[in-house]
């Protein structure tokens, strides 16, 4: 490693250690998306950063948001935890391994030194990095730094084009990856080194020069087509319209309705109540009934918030429905259920 770049690590090190050691409070209203409920639960110092084991979606699902290209070095204490971005992200493994689960604990890539992966938007994802000593660098995208003529350019090898194109969708039918393999390629390794040093030393125009140098990179990557090791990772159209469905469903529970879901999925009302209840087995209400049903019990469990709180928050008038449901699945109270938790 080039003695220059070791210092630009060091200082990326000290730098990433500064942000992730902030305040709750102002970490959390810096960087991520955050709604009424999180803001109260933060306020009143009862909020709990989500793990590995909350891998569905919810109202609090994190999801990061950065509008500015960047090029860090992963540090190792950042905790592991299911999240979403609103920009694209890239992983290179400089030096070691890291784990990268996609959608659940189940799904676990392995990235191992020199592979490069690139993840679209809106993918539930959670990267571990397993050791202190290994070096992976994270690059963050927000899509607009992708209209620099990426998707006019067709000579990018197709699956690169197809990503880029699909980047700034909002709402794809398919969740999107690129995984390279090029520990083999020196043009890769000395692209990533140019991004992060560019985007430390912050020399006039470096916004514009890391863009040259990302273009460069996917560039080389779309030449290097021997070297792809898997290039996309498509869900089955209609698994994945369940789970964005459902998605839809918790992240919108407290307002939903079947006018809502049509509206915001392109189908007939009356056509997506057919079509629910064939794929699910279940009735809209139903769906909708289980989902808060959940979280009302994670609320009970986990949180000191009244009844009356949690049944505002999960989209109910009154309490009332809350204790008849505990009543009917636990045969005990509200209270009970959170004595036993």
């Amino acid at each position: 490693m080039d003695h220059s770049f070791y210092k630009v690590l060091q200082l990326s090190d000290l730098e990433e250690k500064k942000r992730i050691d902030r305040s709750l409070d102002e970490l959390m209203e810096d960087e991520y998306q955050l709604n009424d409920n999180m803001r109260k639960l933060i306020e009143d110092q009862q909020y709990v950063f989500p793990s590995l084991n909350q891998n569905h979606a919810t109202p609090d699902m994190l999801i990061r948001t950065q509008d500015t290209i960047s090029a860090k070095k992963h540090h190792y204490s950042t905790t592991p935890y299911f999240h979403r971005h609103d920009f694209i992200e890239m992983v290179y493994v400089y030096k070691g391994l890291c784990y990268q689960y996609i959608e659940s604990q189940d799904q676990l890539m392995i990235l191992n030194e020199g592979e490069l992966f690139i993840l679209n938007q809106n993918v539930l994802h959670a990267l571990y990095q397993p050791n202190p000593e290994d070096i992976i660098i994270k690059m963050i995208i927000p899509p607009r730094y992708l209209g620099f003529e990426f998707g006019e350019r067709q000579e990018f090898q197709d699956s690169i084009l197809d990503f880029l194109t699909k980047s700034v969708m909002k709402r794809s039918l398919s969740y999107h990856y690129l995984h390279f393999r090029t520990a083999s390629n020196p043009l890769i390794r000395t692209f990533v080194e140019r991004l992060v040093t560019e985007y430390y030393q912050k020399a006039d125009y470096f916004e514009d020069a890391m863009c040259y140098y990302l273009k460069l990179l996917f560039v080389e990557l779309s030449r290097s087509k021997s070297i792809i090791n898997s290039m996309h990772f498509e869900m089955k159209t209609k698994r994945l319209q369940h789970e964005q469905l459902l998605n839809y469903v918790r992240e919108n529970m407290q307002t939903i309705t079947l006018d809502q879901l049509a509206n915001e999925f392109s189908y007939n009302k009356c056509y997506l109540s057919r079509l629910i209840s064939e794929e699910f087995g279940e009735s809209f209400q139903k769906i909708v009934r289980d989902i808060r049903m959940g979280e009302i019990e994670k609320l009970i469990r986990y949180t000191n918030l009244s009844i009356e709180q949690i049944a505002e928050r999960v989209g109910y008038k009154n309490a009332v429905i809350i204790y008849k449901m505990i009543r009917e699945k636990y045969n005990m109270t509200p209270s009970e259920f959170r004595k036993n938790r």
